[in-house]
Parts: C-alpha cells; sequence; structure tokens
C-alpha cells in the first residue's frame, strides 16, 4: 500500500492523517521529523494524528518512541499536545507509549474515536493557551485580513516566537494570509541581538506562507519595529510598520488576501 500522509489546517490544530505502513525507521523518522516541522512552520503547537488507516510496525515504533526528536527542540514553545487515533489493533499499544512518555516535551493522549480526541485537544489547548504566558490577544475577523489585539509584555524572543505562532495560527484559522497587529497596549523590551534572533527565525519560514503583516505598534515601541520592518524585508518577509490602522488596512487590501484550497 506504501505509507502516505497529509496535513491539514484545522480550527485551532493541525490535523496529520496517515494510511498504509512505513517500510523501514528511516521512513517513519522522516514523517516525525516533518509532523513536527509542519507545525512549526504552520504556528500549531496543537495536533491531531489519525492513523486509523495505518498499520505500524512495532519494532519501528519502540525506536521511534525511544529516540529523542531533534525537530521537537526549536519548536518555540513549551509543551505540544497530540491526541493520537491509532487503529483499533494498536490503541493498547500506544497506551503503553502514553505512559512512557509522560513528561516529555509534549503531551500525548491515545483515544479510540476521532471526536474524543479532538475535544480533549481543543479543551488542552484552550487551557493552556494563554493562560501562562506574559500576553493576552484577541483575534477579529475583518474584511480579508484578520485584526489581532496584543496587551501584556513580549520581552523575550520565546515570547515573541510564540506569539508569531497564535498569530499564524488565527490567520490559518480564518482562511487569510493577511495580519493586522495592533499592538499599542504591548510592551516590548529586546535588544538588537534578540531582535535579531527573532527575525532570523521568522525569515526561516514566514516567507513560506505567503504572510502580509502590517503592524502599528506605540510610540515606544516603534523604533524597535522598524527594526524588525528592515530585517524582514532583507529576508522576503511582507511586513510594514504604520502609525495608523486605516493606513495599515489599505496596504494589506493592495492584495488578494484569502488563502486558497
Amino acid at each position: 500500500m506504501g505509507f502516505r500522509y497529509t496535513f491539514t489546517d484545522k480550527q485551532g490544530y493541525l490535523l496529520v492523517t496517515i494510511i498504509g505502513s512505513p517500510a523501514n525507521n528511516d521512513e517513519m523518522f522522516h514523517y516525525i521529523d516533518s509532523l513536527f516541522r509542519e507545525a512549526r512552520q504552520r504556528g500549531y503547537t496543537c495536533i491531531l494524528v489519525d492513523e486509523t488507516r495505518a498499520t505500524l510496525r512495532f519494532d519501528i515504533l519502540d525506536s521511534i518512541f525511544k529516540t529523542k526528536i531533534p525537530s521537537l527542540e526549536v519548536i518555540p514553545t513549551q509543551i505540544i499536545n497530540m491526541a493520537l487515533i491509532p487503529e483499533p489493533h494498536s490503541i493498547e499499544l500506544y497506551k503503553f507509549f502514553e505512559g512512557m512518555l509522560r513528561n516529555q516535551a509534549f503531551c500525548f493522549k491515545v483515544f479510540d474515536d476521532v471526536a474524543l480526541g479532538e475535544k480533549w485537544l481543543k479543551e488542552s489547548c484552550s487551557n493552556a493557551g494563554q493562560r501562562n504566558r506574559p500576553y493576552a490577544y484577541t483575534a477579529i475577523e475583518k474584511q480579508s485580513y484578520v485584526r489581532i489585539n496584543i496587551e501584556g509584555q513580549l520581552n523575550t524572543v520565546n515570547d515573541v516566537l510564540v506569539f508569531v505562532g497564535d498569530a499564524i495560527r488565527e490567520a490559518t484559522a480564518h482562511k487569510t494570509t493577511c495580519i493586522l497587529l495592533a499592538g499599542h497596549d504591548v510592551e516590548m523590551d529586546l535588544d538588537v541581538s534578540e531582535a535579531f534572533k527573532v527575525a532570523q527565525t521568522m525569515g526561516d519560514y514566514i516567507p513560506l506562507l505567503s504572510m502580509r503583516i502590517a503592524s502599528v505598534p506605540s510610540a515606544k515601541n516603534k523604533k524597535l519595529q522598524q527594526f524588525f520592518e528592515t530585517a524582514f524585508q532583507n529576508r522576503s518577509i511582507s511586513y510594514r510598520v504604520f502609525d495608523s490602522e486605516p493606513d495599515a488596512e489599505a496596504w494589506l487590501l493592495t492584495r488578494e488576501c484569502r488563502a486558497t484550497g
């Protein structure tokens, strides 16, 4: 049958659908690494894996779960929530691995029904989402773009990258590639080296998503935002800083913002 997998954007999580069986460890390792890198690229910390049409060998699974996955180390967040729905004959085996993975880099739970996995995932991601973060935001769907109001603090590289993931996830959920960041009430305190690290990390992934981002910062944060504007443009990121939201909106709407597919 071969081994195939697809990634689908859902409301608040990434759906991974697997069909068939991997031929060897290398094929399975490639899939696992692709899964976490795809989640990072799309800005997700919540993943639902549907393996109900897959057949995975114990020896391959055992090798996978005993190995540290490199791509987990580069996801800018503390916990990845993963709900996995295996094919019926593998449920008990995965329950064993669920115990093995306790206290690891991601929260892994096994379910025998897709709806139950989705319910747990949505509850876990909602409860863990903004509760322990130094910022809060609201996302409002506008004409062809999403407006994200943010308040609180973004004073570390990790906080900024996690927020970027939140923003991308919201844009994906609203089926748009355009974001207006309303940052009048957020505090940012990054030095040049930290700001450069943010720009470098985003430059590896944002261009792949064709995102267009307009930022309307406070007067205090404008200089830092202008640094980002220059650094991002040098990395092919479509990012502009504006003094007013009407100007930001006008720039966003100079191109088609609706995501396809």
